[in-house]
């Protein structure tokens, strides 16, 4: 199915519908699929590795720093 991944389906139906602009839109997951799906629906991703998002504050100054960097990140 489109809307199951590693196709984007959901993630452009997403967009669309809530009217999310892409460059300012990413995904955080902890598989190879949704680093696909990511890819095809054209956002940045993001890997989670262990906890990732342990604490607000970590999860923030990492996530800060990858945007910056505009790229995806992978720890």
């Amino acid at each position: 199915s489109y809307f199951r991944k590693p196709n984007p389906g959901m993630i452009i139906r997403a967009l669309k519908e809530i009217n999310i602009d892409k460059k300012k839109s990413f995904m955080i997951g902890d598989e190879e699929r949704d680093a696909l799906a990511a890819k095809r629906a054209g956002i940045l991703f993001f890997k989670k590795k262990y906890n990732l998002l342990r604490t607000v504050n970590q999860g923030h100054r990492i996530l800060k720093k990858a945007l910056k960097k505009n790229k995806s990140y992978y720890q």
